[in-house]
């Protein structure tokens, strides 16, 4: 019974250990985005870049040096609820307006206001800044590392 209790607890100071973190990795993503409202360019289309999807993998390969670089990203809202909140939702991402071959989940940090009006299994285009990666667990408490982006501009995929 006693190494059943210690299990629980180990099991337990895990999960808090992994709250903690996401809530940290969040409220960073938080300070990052209000450092990028300061700046008036951040809803300027000709300061981000379209690239090519092996851009993108170059990008994936080592994210934090590419921190701060600015891109056009193409999507579907693969969760945006409760759970994620109004100002940040998992999205699969990639290069494509097609939608080809954009599988890359992501998440994406923005300003409530502009992520208002979009759901689950909107596809968008979004104008974004690269800002490193994500740690969260899932609920089925499955542990993932996805990159992380703070979306600039974001609109209804043509």
């Amino acid at each position: 019974m006693i190494a059943v209790a210690i299990v629980f607890n180990l099991i337990d100071d895990n999960y808090k250990t992994d709250e903690r973190q996401e809530q940290q990795q969040y409220q960073q993503a938080i300070d990052t985005r209000s450092d990028l409202q300061s700046d008036q360019t951040i809803l300027d289309r000709t300061t981000y870049q379209e690239i090519s999807s092996r851009d993108l993998e170059v990008i994936l390969k080592d994210i934090r040096a590419s921190s701060g670089q600015r891109i056009v990203l193409y999507g579907s809202i693969s969760q945006f609820d409760s759970a994620t909140g109004p100002g940040r939702f998992l999205a699969s991402v990639g290069t494509s307006s097609l939608g080809v071959g954009n599988f890359e989940s992501a998440h994406m940090v923005g300003d409530p206001a502009t992520l208002k009006p979009f759901v689950k299994g909107d596809d968008v285009k979004m104008y974004v800044v690269v800002d490193g990666e994500f740690s969260y667990t899932s609920a089925a408490d499955i542990k993932f590392t996805v990159p992380q982006f703070q979306v600039g501009i974001i609109e209804l995929a043509e």
